[in-house]
């Protein structure tokens, strides 16, 4: 596979040298080889593209842009630029690209590989953290992260380093891995700062990066465009009530998150930066009202569960104390064959507003009160569930259902 930008000059290549000596790259290099390298066409004919078994269907390229094989590693390129940052590059132009560059004209998989080929956004990054196992591992000498989908399917991402975007210098090559992500918040990245993914031998997370800085680029391909995985699913499971239930909490990207804890009564979510709570006489039923977090939240076609609906979710259906993921919770099956995850989300406490007994026990609100400073709820652990009531100002998660 050949980098996709024009020749420049005798001496850009001679340069290059040392730049593609870092990559994993045979030592003796010849000058035809290099030219090959600065071919007007991107070749994608070595490229692999990975079914790893995501949810979305995203599928995941076996290596970098710019690299001959799965453990090299590639070019690195600043942030919205689509030709490689070596040591010959101008100086960076901090711009606002948007939010989003996938699929633009600035992102360079698009650019090299073509329509349909795109740098990952964050949703794709975290999907395939959340999903995937990540091990240490080398692949000839070269030291990276194997990623394992759910159905055994992996692809390397090599520990290519980065580049200072002052220096042009290369550093923590065959140390840590830095590759781009096509998305960021405006408010907390900025003009000059960028999402991306890091890892070496302690940890793998995403943070922030200075756009000017190079650092690698893994492709995906988008098949059939899949639905957004935070889109909220509604369950049949076979109730006589006809009730449906969401596959996910309020705020939780993926079934089996705890997603957010609120106060009773109170649309946003609660943690140590909230107000006071202040209990009040907000009716009989706050469903559909704009009390009700899922109402206001996801809209008119979701609203909490009663009381009933809640007992009914406890007496009809069988419960399994299960594990998704790495998370705890209760696999709720009903008379259909159909199921939901409930995940042990835990509590926050209205005093101490610490999270409590996380991973051990569920707490969910119902839209029912109980007099005017208590409201009714399902909670449960490993061997019990029923239904209760506790002072509101605790924060407990919503499981929304539909609203009818």
């Amino acid at each position: 596979m050949y980098l996709g930008i024009t020749r420049m000059n005798d001496q850009n290549i001679a340069n290059d040298k040392e730049f593609v000596a870092h990559k994993g790259y045979a030592n003796n290099l010849t000058d035809k080889y290099l030219e090959r390298r600065y071919e007007s066409e991107y070749t994608t004919s070595r490229t692999q593209f990975i079914d790893l078994g995501l949810p979305s269907g995203t599928l995941w390229a076996d290596r970098n842009i710019g690299a001959e094989a799965p453990e090299d590693y590639g070019d690195h390129f600043r942030w919205g630029e689509t030709t490689p940052f070596t040591e010959n590059s101008d100086d960076y132009e901090y711009r606002d690209l948007g939010e989003n560059i996938a699929g633009t004209k600035y992102d360079v998989a698009t650019s090299m590989l073509g329509k349909g080929y795109q740098m990952p956004t964050e949703e794709q990054l975290k999907e395939l953290k959340h999903y995937c196992t990540w091990e240490q591992s080398t692949i000839n000498d070269v030291y990276g992260m194997k990623v394992t989908g759910p159905n055994g399917n992996s692809i390397f991402l090599p520990a290519a380093g980065f580049r200072y975007n002052i220096s042009s210098s290369l550093a923590s090559v065959g140390k840590g891995g830095y590759y781009w992500i096509a998305t960021h918040d405006n408010l907390i990245c900025g003009k000059k700062r960028g999402n991306y993914l890091m890892f070496n031998s302690f940890f793998c997370l995403m943070a922030l990066y200075d756009r000017g800085g190079g650092s690698s680029v893994r492709p995906v391909m988008i098949v059939n465009q899949v639905s957004d995985t935070k889109k909220i699913q509604l369950v049949d499971l076979g109730l006589l009530s006809g009730t449906l239930w969401a596959d996910r909490n309020i705020g939780a990207d993926y079934p089996e998150n705890y997603g957010y804890h609120f106060r009773w009564g109170e649309t946003s979510s609660f943690d140590g930066s909230s107000g006071i709570y202040k209990s009040r006489d907000l009716g009989e039923n706050i469903a559909g009202t704009e009390y009700d977090a899922a109402t206001s939240i996801l809209g008119k076609g979701y609203k909490m569960p009663t009381h009933e609906q809640q007992k009914e979710l406890i007496d009809c259906c069988t419960w399994e104390w299960s594990t998704v993921y790495g998370f705890k919770g209760m696999k709720v099956t009903g008379p259909n064959g159909n199921s939901i995850f409930l995940p042990a989300a835990g509590y926050r406490h209205y005093h101490s507003r610490s999270l409590d007994y996380v991973g051990l026990k569920g707490c969910y609100w119902s839209a029912t009160p109980v007099f005017t400073d208590d409201g009714h709820y399902l909670e449960f652990d490993s061997d019990n569930r029923s239904c209760y009531g506790n002072s509101r100002s605790h924060g407990f998660t919503v499981r929304p259902v539909a609203a009818t």
